[in-house]
């Protein structure tokens, strides 16, 4: 509306879709790191013995975890999605938060939030690895499945620009 030739922003009030949406982002992150931890620490050598012995659950893990980390890259792209909707549900909170000082702060808790989601979420993991990997072979599987595109086309196109190193490092290392 105009009042004295002046425009009037009208203020929408965030609706509870906001927090929910925000919510979904750090369930995404914590879910994804907690997934990356578990099979980053999962003992191969153990996944074997139960392939070896007929476990279904084992051979999804393996095949996971065998050949070129798809996984992380996997995970890495869904805690980037859940970062991405948290972000996005707090900029349609910005009505709370008026001013670039407000907007700054709100941005940097949500930034703490995110972390402290992937420090929570791995620490409820620790210790526990392979039966949480085997009960949720399934889904870890599906996820990783479902990332397969984007995992390939971030592949190629490391493979395109860089270089290959004879004494690369494991991506594995800095998961721990």
């Amino acid at each position: 509306t105009s009042v004295n030739g002046t425009t009037k922003e009208k203020r929408v009030e965030p609706g509870p879709i906001s927090y929910a949406v925000m919510v979904l982002g750090f369930v995404l992150v914590s879910l994804a790191a907690g997934a990356e931890y578990v099979l980053a620490d999962l003992n191969r050598g153990r996944v074997r013995q139960l392939v070896e012995a007929g476990d279904t659950s084992a051979r999804r893990l393996e095949d996971l975890v065998s050949g070129p980390p798809n996984f992380i890259t996997a995970f890495l792209l869904l805690k980037t999605l859940g970062t991405m909707l948290a972000a996005i549900a707090l900029v349609s909170l910005r009505g709370l938060f008026p001013g670039i000082l407000a907007s700054f702060l709100a941005l940097t808790a949500l930034t703490f939030l995110i972390v402290f989601a992937q420090v929570l979420a791995r620490s409820l993991v620790q210790g526990r690895t392979e039966s949480l990997a085997l009960r949720s072979a399934g889904p870890l599987y599906a996820t990783v499945w479902l990332f397969r595109t984007f995992t390939a086309l971030l592949q190629m196109t490391g493979n395109t620009f860089g270089e290959e190193e004879e004494d690369a490092v494991d991506e594995s290392v800095f998961l721990g």
